[in-house]
């Protein structure tokens, strides 16, 4: 009989709180992430406060702390143009501090974000000279209601009833340590990023798992994880939960292939895929344009119709691809013809030729998603084999490509390049 998996509580349902960082897209670095502001946070916002610098470059040092990715230095955030730094700071702002704070995308609102994070800084400040008084009392009373037996109490019976007293008393502690938690609320929980849970130590013991189950699930998902790497899957690693990890069958590397190829299949075939595709296709004007054609590719996906599904997948990967260039001013379209953008905007010239960008192949070359992981992960598996591929079955040298695994494949990446162009035209999480 199997066994009925134990639910555990998730860290959002223990801590109620929801740890997303601040997303800005930018033509350059894709996806830049900005870290929320915590407790630990102030004491170098002080600090940089002290240093009378100029406006723009406390705008710069804020960014270069507050960064999560891409990997850049100072100095590059440093040479960044004013509308840039400028949308940076200000989405930042109004993440954090001030959801109503409105300025111009250029150097005009450094001086406007400086001022508005040192009022708000002071304004905290007072908040915790009112909250330390009264907070210090609780803790006094939450400490005052810990004793415990003597030493030689516990010798003679250690688990008996001399620890009664102890839990008993661990509990009234608990009452005024949740009070402390409610004083806690507001916007200096929000700033140290974690709320102050109410404890009921009875389910949350009851709830968490032995340390042996962890270390087996972890460890399971870790396997997993490099088993969808190995197969050609690593561009979806973001798109799983741990739950589904540790849903792949344990079946040795012979055979690995396979099982990987049919959980994934199973996924994609599901009603539960199709309604996802189809939701982030009506957020995207862009990629929705293509919604006929994807739907009739996943039908034939399927109805197991794989080579009716793949020639069709395999147009709209390089059409969604060629997409995410032109939305990230990487290239132009102009007379029918793509052609490929320098960094700084204007069009790519060799031998005084505008370079036009023609196939697969030299769509990805060109592209530079190096602070956009997932971007970085989808190049990297168009060209460690789809792009031959692709190239042997539209050009009618392969009849043999009609296999499940690379109809999956595509199907994959057109999920995630649609989910990512919705994300850039809404400004979202993909």
């Amino acid at each position: 009989m199997k066994r009925k998996p134990k639910k555990y509580l998730t860290r959002e349902q223990i801590l109620r709180v929801k740890d997303r960082p601040v997303r800005i897209r930018s033509h350059r670095y894709g996806q830049i992430r900005l870290k929320h502001l915590a407790v630990l946070d102030l004491d170098f916002v002080g600090k940089l406060a002290k240093k009378r610098l100029s406006a723009r470059d406390f705008c710069t040092h804020l960014i270069n702390h507050q960064i999560v990715s891409p990997d850049i230095t100072l100095d590059e955030i440093t040479a960044w143009p004013d509308r840039l730094l400028a949308r940076a700071v200000t989405a930042w702002i109004q993440s954090e501090i001030n959801s109503d704070f409105k300025a111009e995308q250029n150097a005009s609102a450094f001086g406007l974000v400086e001022g508005e994070i040192q009022s708000f800084i002071k304004e905290q400040l007072k908040q915790l000279q009112d909250f330390a008084a009264p907070a210090r009392q609780l803790m006094k009373n939450f400490l005052s209601h810990i004793t415990f037996p003597d030493v030689s109490d516990l010798t003679n019976n250690i688990v008996g009833a001399s620890m009664t007293p102890v839990f008993e008393q661990l509990s009234t502690a608990t009452a005024q340590l949740s009070k402390v938690g409610e004083i806690l609320g507001g916007n200096i929980a929000r700033m140290a990023a974690v709320r102050a849970p109410t404890f009921d130590f009875g389910k949350l013991v009851q709830s968490l798992p032995r340390l042996s189950e962890l270390l087996e699930n972890a460890e399971r998902v870790e396997e997993a994880k490099k088993a969808l790497e190995t197969e050609g899957f690593s561009f979806t690693g973001h798109v799983w939960a741990d739950v589904f990890y540790q849903s792949l069958p344990e079946y040795g590397p012979r055979i690995q292939a396979a099982a990987v190829t049919n959980k994934l299949l199973a996924v994609t075939r599901s009603n539960t895929f199709e309604s996802s595709l189809a939701s982030s296709l009506r957020q995207s004007t862009i990629a929705g344009k293509r919604s006929e054609v994807v739907f009739a590719a996943l039908k034939a996906h399927g109805n197991r119709d794989y080579i009716l599904s793949i020639p069709v997948l395999l147009s709209q990967v390089e059409g969604l691809f060629t997409d995410a260039l032109i939305l990230n001013d990487m290239a132009i379209k102009s007379g029918g013809n793509i052609y490929a953008r320098e960094s700084d905007g204007t069009i790519k010239k060799e031998r005084g030729q505008k370079v036009r960008l023609t196939g697969l192949h030299g769509k990805v070359q060109h592209s530079r998603y190096r602070g956009e992981e997932v971007m970085r992960t989808i190049c990297g598996t168009l060209l460690n084999g789809i792009v031959g591929t692709r190239n042997a079955i539209l050009h009618g040298s392969s009849t043999k490509y009609g296999k499940a695994k690379l109809s999956v494949q595509l199907t994959l990446l057109i999920y995630v390049l649609v989910k990512e162009l919705a994300a850039f035209e809404t400004g979202g999480k993909p």
